[in-house]
């Protein structure tokens, strides 16, 4: 249950080729261009947070609110894909939460016109402090062609790094009892952050001495 209150959505759409959209005190956001990358196109999603500030990863925990990317209004762009930097646990009156502060880039793939195309996307994040704000905003970039900046295509690499590799840590999972879940890895971890029903988060894990349990 989100413990914190939640007051009125801010709302800031972008003017006629605007690409970087408001700040409004507690953040900014923007879509930024990643260039080429082998077949297809990288792009970003920035989320700069004043200080104290959080927002969520796909399963924001205790309370929080995941964010939500609508590319519907996108031209000439295909296979979208938003990738997820590897988050934090974030432990604050309200509960433990899984996020990021200051700042993320989430990274998105995708596959571009030769001859140009724009990509466009309508968003819904929360931002927290001592309260949780969801904000709907908006941005777009064209993309496809040569000429994005180093600078935002180097952002946009690194926080790709950040992604954690596709692969099979888990051998076996089983129910220990009807809110405890028991894994065996297939090699050392420091964390386990668990996707499942939106209903269920699963809090930090409690390792063997080996740290494969």
């Amino acid at each position: 249950m989100n413990r914190r209150s939640l007051i009125a959505t801010l709302l800031a759409l972008p003017l006629a080729g605007q690409r970087a959209v408001a700040a409004e005190g507690r953040y900014a956001f923007e879509l930024i261009d990643g260039g080429p990358s082998g077949d297809g196109w990288l792009a970003g999603i920035r989320v700069k947070l004043d200080p104290g500030w959080k927002t969520y990863w796909r399963m924001p925990g205790d309370a929080g609110i995941p964010p939500e990317f609508d590319w519907g209004n996108s031209r000439g762009v295909t296979n979208i894909e938003v990738l997820y930097p590897l988050p934090k646990r974030l432990r604050d009156e309200g509960g433990e939460t899984v996020g990021y502060a200051d700042e993320v880039v989430f990274p998105v793939r995708c596959l571009a016109e030769a001859s140009g195309a724009k990509l466009s996307l309508s968003v819904t994040l929360g931002i927290c402090r001592e309260i949780c704000i969801p904000i709907s905003t908006a941005s777009a970039i064209d993309i496809g062609k040569e000429g994005s900046s180093s600078s935002e295509s180097a952002l946009v690499a690194r926080w790709l790094e950040k992604v954690p590799p596709l692969g099979e840590p888990v051998r076996k999972a089983w129910a220990e009892a009807p809110d405890l879940l028991a894994i065996e890895l297939a090699e050392l971890a420091t964390d386990i952050f668990v996707e499942g029903p939106d209903s269920a988060y699963f809090h930090a894990p409690v390792f063997s001495a080996d740290r494969r349990q």
